[in-house]
């Protein structure tokens, strides 16, 4: 097993199995079905049916950088093909507008190109219809009646 291979195992199977053995079997015929390539900083994905988070969990293991999500990102991705984009630019398409740190490391062979290092999102969660206010004097009238007083001064 190549090293490379060795980080992948580590990076998704370790974690995995340490969680029990229903969370190391979970796999869809998405998961099975992404197809994650990384040639010089450039990704290339295929990703039929696949939702959004376990298209990242991929890529964060090809290009060996750590990810972590706050919320829920389970939903579909719509941009299942890219080819030969630079990783931090298909992250940030992939993302959308889910708030995100994306932070940067030297690369590894000395070049001045920097790699992704860590991918962390926060994705929005539902929130809590807002409780119904007890009766209060409206804003407006208050208003209102500030107004009133200051021209009548």
């Amino acid at each position: 097993m190549t090293a490379i291979g060795i980080l992948a195992f580590t990076l998704v199977a370790v974690p995995a199995l340490a969680a029990g053995p229903a969370a190391a079997t979970k796999t869809t015929p998405a998961t099975e079905a992404i197809a994650v390539g990384l040639n010089d900083g450039r990704l290339t994905l295929t990703a039929p049916g696949a939702t959004l988070e376990e298209v990242l969990r991929a890529i964060a293991a090809e290009a060996d950088f750590k990810f972590a999500i706050k919320g829920d990102l389970d939903r579909p991705l719509y941009a299942t093909r890219l080819e030969g984009v630079a990783l931090a630019q298909a992250l940030h398409r992939l993302v959308g507008n889910t708030s995100m740190v994306m932070r940067f490391a030297p690369a590894r062979d000395g070049s001045q190109v920097r790699r992704v290092a860590e991918l962390r999102l926060y994705a929005t969660t539902r929130r809590a219809a807002l409780a119904p206010r007890d009766e209060a004097p409206s804003s407006k009238s208050r208003r209102g009646r500030a107004i009133r007083d200051r021209r009548a001064n």
